[in-house]
């Protein structure tokens, strides 16, 4: 028994947003504090007290994402593509950051397109799979969440040694969360 006719296309469509979705991540993430104290001009106590407001409007972001995800009017995919746009926004502020205050919105908008994301992409792989297939399911979404956290750390890397100043670097996690953006308008239904 072959595991790609058990699981949904959708699935699989799935699978490749959160790859590029956790891609976009790990550079975001991984290399904020690492640019921003390192190479820039804030503290480790600044970063990490903008790291904590994304933290915070996460929790947020997912209770709003419950409520979209869950609106007739609004949906999965709007969501999903709401939260692609956010990260875009978020990298792309990420990329001329100098200061505290927009390292924190940096984060936060962030913080908000991780809930939208997370809520809507579960929900919308519960609704296109049997019970007898989510285990598969969301194994597959697992190894796609690794591999492309994985990538997006090891990119980031190499970014890091090739763009300067330091911060040009968010700027390939918005080129994937850009495709990711292009992608569920032609992949979801």
């Amino acid at each position: 028994m072959k595991i790609s006719s058990q699981i949904p296309q959708q699935v699989w469509i799935q699978t490749i947003a959160r790859g590029l979705y956790q891609l976009g991540s790990g550079v975001l993430l991984f290399y904020i504090p690492i640019v921003f104290v390192n190479y820039g001009n804030l503290s480790a106590t600044e970063v990490g007290f903008a790291v904590g407001g994304g933290a915070i409007s996460g929790f947020a972001g997912n209770i709003l994402g419950g409520i979209l995800a869950d609106s007739p009017k609004f949906g999965r995919k709007r969501s999903l593509i709401l939260s692609s746009a956010f990260s875009i926004i978020s990298s792309l502020i990420a990329v001329f950051t100098e200061n505290f205050l927009l390292l924190l919105l940096v984060n936060v908008v962030f913080g908000v397109s991780t809930g939208l994301y997370w809520t809507a992409a579960d929900a919308s792989v519960m609704d296109v799979t049997t019970p007898e297939q989510r285990q598969s399911a969301f194994s597959l979404l697992g190894v796609a969440d690794n591999l492309g956290l994985a990538a997006g750390t090891l990119g980031g890397g190499m970014l890091l040694k090739l763009l300067h100043p330091a911060e040009f670097i968010f700027a390939g996690s918005a080129i994937a969360f850009l495709i990711l953006l292009l992608f569920f308008p032609l992949g979801m239904r």
